[in-house]
């Protein structure tokens, strides 16, 4: 049976955002796990959570970006022990890591978690990202993220619009096994 995949868009994305539009070009069987700012999210991450489960795949993986890398993980802590590949994309682990704070809305910093620790995903950063600051997690004194694969692209901004270049390594990670 083949991986499942979802993708959990950012803050204002949708599933008309390029980013699902060119991973459902690559990958036929992408869901997109949809949210809104003035959704309550932990119902929303109960749902995805109850349709996970219920697709009874062996191997699920979800493809995230932004904000939404702080949902997945959440997603992902949820749905233990059954688990959950991920990549990230320009994530969000610490709302105190984003340039301008007054791009969060206030009804979503509730549901935010600072993810202090995060293992076995890969992690796909732009180093030239106006929107979320992740130089503490590139330095090479960061613990923080042990055993993850971790990609900084030279070129791409918060957008990630070079996405399709790094289609190996996210395969790699979705064909990968795990006991």
């Amino acid at each position: 049976m083949e991986t499942k995949l979802y993708y959990i868009h950012g803050l204002y994305g949708s599933e008309k955002s390029y980013k699902f539009l060119e991973l459902k070009e690559k990958y036929q069987n992408i869901e997109c796990l949809t949210w809104k700012v003035d959704d309550t999210i932990h119902l929303k991450l109960n749902e995805w959570k109850h349709k996970i489960e219920a697709d009874k795949s062996n191997e699920t993986c979800i493809i995230a970006s932004s904000t939404g890398c702080n949902l997945a993980y959440q997603l992902r802590q949820m749905c233990k022990p059954n688990f959950i590949k991920l990549v990230f994309i320009n994530p969000l682990f610490d709302i105190s890591d984003v340039y301008d704070s007054g791009l969060m809305p206030n009804q979503l910093l509730q549901y935010l978690l600072k993810i202090e620790k995060h293992s076995e995903s890969l992690l796909l950063f732009s180093k030239n990202d106006e929107v979320i600051n992740h130089k503490k997690y590139l330095s090479e004194t960061s613990f923080i993220f042990k055993n993850n694969q971790v990609i900084i692209d030279e070129k791409s901004t918060h957008n990630f619009k070079n996405l399709n270049e790094h289609y190996i390594e996210i395969d790699n990670l979705i064909n990968a096994f795990y006991l």
